[in-house]
């Protein structure tokens, strides 16, 4: 199976700056694409491999998996997360913001 997606060290950045617990776990959505390009049965066989092969620890802590199908997916799943994040003022999600603005700053400073 091609896996292209977000590898163990993009996952481990994502631990590092906002941690695994559920209360973070639930504001992360992973999202499935190219379902126009397979039959569904391939579709759901793939889907199923990645969740249990690279995001298992992620949906077991509330990260939820959807699919982008059409353009109208894209706008409804940051709609979701909009309204799930809307009333959130927890310190937790605003310091890992600032870790990982700061990672990335210093990933690029190093690059450049």
């Amino acid at each position: 199976m091609r896996y292209e997606g977000i590898s163990r060290l993009e996952l481990a950045f994502l631990r590092g700056s906002f941690g695994a617990s559920e209360e973070v776990c639930r504001r992360i959505v992973l999202v499935t694409t190219k379902w126009n390009r397979i039959s569904h049965d391939e579709g759901r066989s793939r889907e199923d491999e990645i969740i249990h092969q690279h995001w298992q620890s992620l949906v077991e802590r509330g990260s939820e998996v959807r699919r982008y199908v059409k353009e109208q997916d894209a706008q409804q799943i940051v709609n979701d997360l909009l309204l799930l994040i809307k009333d959130d003022n927890s310190d937790d999600l605003n310091i890992g913001i600032k870790k990982a603005r700061d990672t990335l700053g210093t990933d690029a400073t190093r690059r450049g």
